[in-house]
């Protein structure tokens, strides 16, 4: 019997980086979803980076939104690097 200290259910951008954080803890993990890996909304987002209309969020969402675009360059480049 296989043993796993996390299972992830989706293979979807959230899923995956998930997964490759926790990978750095050396978890044995397994990730499961009920079609190819980064094929459901992940693939529909297309990249997009805030929602559609960011100003019809509630004020108190802006720090994480600001916090979230300074980080994804240093994610971006984080991923090239392990590649």
């Amino acid at each position: 019997m296989l043993n796993y200290d996390f299972v992830i259910v989706g293979a979807g951008i959230m899923g995956l980086l998930t997964a490759y954080e926790l990978a750095h803890t050396h978890a044995r993990i397994l990730i499961i979803d009920q079609q190819h890996a980064g094929r459901e909304s992940s693939w529909a987002g297309g990249g997009i980076l805030s929602p559609l209309q960011p100003w019809t969020l509630p004020n108190a969402l802006e720090p994480l939104l600001h916090d979230s675009f300074i980080r994804y360059p240093l994610l971006i480049e984080q991923l090239y690097k392990s590649s």
